[in-house]
């Protein structure tokens, strides 16, 4: 519980940072201080705890003040300009377009080259090319604001991700290939070497379908299936989670077992690598690498034979990933992530011992027990996911 309160302290600090945005970082970190003081002497108080949590508050919201509202090259919005720089992420292929995520180098403007920093969504209609990650480019285009969605606003998204300029039907040269890190190149390579191999063993949808599940790429499901699994409320198979952490990390963890034996530190320090490689591959988002810290939680309490607490293991969670970056809170797929993972913890228990009493009250014992045994575990942890998830999928949705 001590872990959940300063948890909720830290999270609070930054949604007020981000609601008062005047206060400046010094009031911050004076209040942060003063607050870590008060701790430090009332540790021995019965109630240290509070002082602690409003320690985690201010800095909390000392943490969001350091968050930066522009990059470098936003200043250049409104200009046609060239930009150099070198793509960090994977090319992201829709049907018409292909966007790239690079980091400025320079910029060129009126002919004038002058150096430049920050990031710049890069937006071609160039599908004949191919695009790769650590690639250096050059592109020219106009510099302007991200469009404004019609539900939500697309400056804000970006923003949340670091960008704060983005170049629309931009002609892009490639300059330069393998200029980003070699691991991570190799492990984009090896993922679409995956994909490729499941393109040819199965046909569409079931290609795509597997390819979203498997690796978290979801460009490849028809949008019509998508709009079937959004309509029963069943997106969530296609994401990526914890589930499909174990399953994979527990697979090595059986083969390295067999060979070191099941109590072997390798074994658990192989499960938590294949967990941090899987994240990596399937692209790390906030959703995705909350699933992967719980996940080697759950690996690591097996090891010390201790059972995992699903709200502390939450809070410790939600505390890193904010930690590195406040802005993952108001990504809405950590959102609902949390939220199910939340709704497992407090739900499905409950929900599966009212489902038994319920059999046991409406049919003989042998029934009851078979019904029970076929239905209970789908039924009851849906049921609790969907319930603390709703709020969101209607705010967020109106479904």
């Amino acid at each position: 519980m001590r872990l959940i309160l300063i948890a909720a302290a830290w999270v609070l600090g930054i949604s007020l940072a981000r609601a008062l945005p005047l206060i400046p970082l010094s009031t911050w970190l004076l209040c942060g201080s003063a607050a870590v003081g008060i701790a430090v002497l009332c540790r021995r108080h019965p109630r240290r705890w509070f002082a602690f949590a409003l320690a985690a508050l201010t800095l909390g919201g000392a943490r969001q003040a350091f968050v930066p509202a522009h990059s470098d090259i936003a200043q250049y919005k409104g200009s046609r300009a060239i930009v150099v720089g070198t793509v960090i992420s994977a090319p992201d292929i829709r049907d018409d377009r292909i966007l790239l995520r690079a980091a400025a180098e320079s910029i060129i403007i009126n002919s004038r080259p002058r150096p430049a920093s920050g990031q710049v969504l890069i937006e071609t209609a160039a599908r004949t090319r191919t695009f790769r990650y650590g690639d250096r480019i050059r592109a020219g285009a106009a510099l302007r604001d991200p469009a404004p969605g019609d539900t939500f606003s697309y400056a804000d998204y970006l923003a949340r991700q670091g960008i704060f300029a983005m170049m629309p039907n931009a002609d892009v040269e490639v300059l330069q290939s393998g200029a980003g890190s070699p691991f991570y190149a190799a492990l984009l390579d090896f993922k679409r070497g995956v994909q490729a191999g499941i393109a040819r063993a199965l046909p569409e949808p079931q290609a795509g379908l597997l390819t979203g599940i498997l690796l978290g790429s979801e460009r490849g499901i028809a949008p019509e299936l998508a709009e079937d699994f959004n309509q029963v409320g069943a997106a969530h198979i296609v994401a990526i989670s914890g589930f499909n952490m174990v399953v994979v990390s527990a697979i090595v963890m059986r083969l390295l077992a067999g060979i070191f034996g099941s109590q072997s530190t390798l074994s658990t320090l192989g499960g938590i690598l294949i967990i941090a490689l899987y994240t990596l591959l399937t692209g790390a988002s906030p959703g995705i690498v909350r699933a992967a810290l719980m996940s080697s939680l759950l690996v690591i309490g097996q090891r010390l034979n201790r059972r995992t607490y699903v709200p502390t293991s939450l809070a410790f969670a939600t505390l890193i990933l904010s930690l590195f970056d406040p802005n993952v809170l108001l990504d809405v797929g950590f959102q609902l992530s949390f939220c199910a993972v939340l709704g497992l913890g407090l739900f499905a228990d409950p929900l599966a011992r009212a489902f038994r009493v319920g059999l046991d009250r409406c049919f003989p014992a042998p029934l009851a027990q078979r019904i029970h045994t076929f239905c209970s575990a789908p039924l009851t942890v849906s049921l609790a996911a969907q319930i603390a998830t709703l709020p969101l999928v209607v705010l967020y949705f109106g479904r």
